[in-house]
C-alpha cells in the first residue's frame, strides 16, 4: 500500500513517457508528476522516498531513450515554477526548467553576450548543465557560475568549481536535482545587440542546413577526441540504415530518427550496428551521448535479446546472426 502525501496531489499513474520525450519513445511511468514549484517537488520526492521508489527527472526529454516497458518509479518533470528568468546586472538567474532558446533570447534582449552558442539546442537549463551541453566549440560550463538544487529534500548551492565539468558531462552529487542556475554573461552596448541577433539568425540557419527534422534525441554519440562522430558514421556508410521504424538520418549520420512507430529495441540495435561499423572500419569505439533508460523491475514480458555489438570478426566476415539492417 502506497503512503499518500497531502502536498502531492498531482501524481498520475501509467502516464506514457513517449508524450514527454523528443524521440516519441517510452512506455508508461508507474507514477508521473509535473512539479509545480519547489514545495511540490519536495513533496513528490518525499512520496518516492517513503514508498522506496526510484525517481527520474526528465527535463525536456530531449536526450533520452526510455524503455517501451516504462519506468518503475516516479518520473518528474519541472513545471511552471521552474521556468522563470531574472536579469541581475550581467547575470541571469534561471529556473532549471527554462528552455535554452528562452535563455538565449532573454540574454540578447537585455544586451548580454556569451550564450548564443546554445541557440537551437532543444533542452532545458537543468539538463544542459547535467550533460554540459554545447555547440560550436563552446559548452554551458563556460557560463555557469553556480547551481542551486536539492538532494534528499535538503537545499544547497554548488559553485562551478565543484561541478567538475567534462566533455558532455558533469559530476553532480548523487540524487541531486538542479532547481536553479546563475549564469554569468558579458554586458554589451545596446548598439551591439543587432550583431547578436544576426548571430542567432546565422546559427539557426546552420542548424537548419546541417541537422534533420523529425522525432530524435539529437546527437547519438559524443565526438571522439580530434574527430567527429557524424563524419565517422557517414564514412562507414550508415546514412539511411534502419531497424524497424528507426533510421540513421540521410542529412546527418549522428542522428537517429523515429519514422513514427520505432521501438526502444529498434533504436538500441541500430546504435549497436553504428558502433560496430565504425569500430570495424576505424578502431574507434563511439560513446553514447544520449541517456539510455532501460526498464528496471519485474518485466511484464520477455524482451528481445540484443546481441553483443563487439563481435568484430563475425561482422567483418558478414556472418549471419546480426540484427537485420534494412535500407529505405
Amino acid at each position: 500500500m502506497m503512503k499518500p502525501i497531502a502536498e502531492c496531489d498531482n501524481l498520475k499513474t501509467k502516464e506514457p513517457l513517449s508524450r514527454h520525450t523528443t524521440f516519441r519513445i517510452g512506455g508508461k511511468a508507474q507514477y508521473f508528476a509535473i512539479a509545480k514549484d519547489l514545495a511540490n517537488l519536495k513533496a513528490i520526492i518525499k512520496f518516492a522516498q517513503e514508498n522506496c521508489l526510484p525517481y527520474l527527472v526528465i527535463g525536456a526529454g530531449s536526450n533520452l531513450l526510455i524503455s517501451d516497458q516504462g519506468f518503475c518509479g516516479v518520473v518528474i518533470k519541472l513545471g511552471e515554477g521552474f521556468t522563470k528568468i531574472e536579469v541581475c546586472d550581467d547575470k541571469l538567474i534561471c529556473g532549471a526548467g527554462v528552455k535554452l532558446n528562452d535563455l538565449v533570447k532573454t540574454a540578447v534582449n537585455n544586451n548580454l553576450s556569451g550564450a548564443c552558442f546554445l541557440y537551437g539546442i532543444p533542452g532545458t537549463v537543468g539538463g544542459a548543465i547535467k550533460n554540459n551541453a554545447g555547440a560550436f566549440n563552446h559548452s554551458i560550463s563556460e557560463i555557469i557560475e553556480s547551481v542551486q538544487g536539492i538532494s534528499k529534500n535538503s537545499e544547497f548551492r554548488i559553485p562551478n568549481s565543484e561541478l567538475r565539468f567534462g566533455y558532455r558531462k558533469s559530476q553532480l552529487p548523487k540524487d541531486f536535482i538542479i532547481t536553479q542556475a546563475v549564469i554569468g554573461l558579458r554586458r554589451i552596448l545596446p548598439n551591439k545587440c543587432t550583431e547578436l541577433k544576426v548571430e542567432l539568425k546565422r546559427i539557426g540557419q546552420v542548424r537548419k542546413e546541417t541537422q534533420p527534422w523529425g522525432a530524435s534525441a539529437g546527437s547519438v554519440f559524443k565526438n571522439p577526441k580530434g574527430n567527429f562522430a557524424g563524419k565517422l558514421l557517414d564514412e562507414a556508410g550508415l546514412k539511411g540504415v534502419s531497424v524497424g521504424d528507426a533510421y540513421v538520418s540521410n542529412k546527418h549520420a549522428n542522428f537517429i530518427i523515429n519514422r513514427g512507430c520505432a521501438k526502444f529495441n529498434d533504436v538500441l540495435e541500430l546504435i549497436q550496428i553504428m558502433k560496430m561499423r565504425v569500430e570495424t572500419k576505424t578502431g574507434i569505439i563511439l560513446e553514447e551521448e544520449i541517456e539510455i533508460i532501460p526498464y528496471k523491475g519485474a518485466c511484464p514480458f520477455e524482451s528481445p535479446k540484443i546481441r553483443p555489438w563487439a563481435d568484430k570478426i563475425r561482422l567483418s566476415r558478414g556472418d549471419e546472426g546480426f540484427p537485420l539492417i534494412r535500407r529505405r
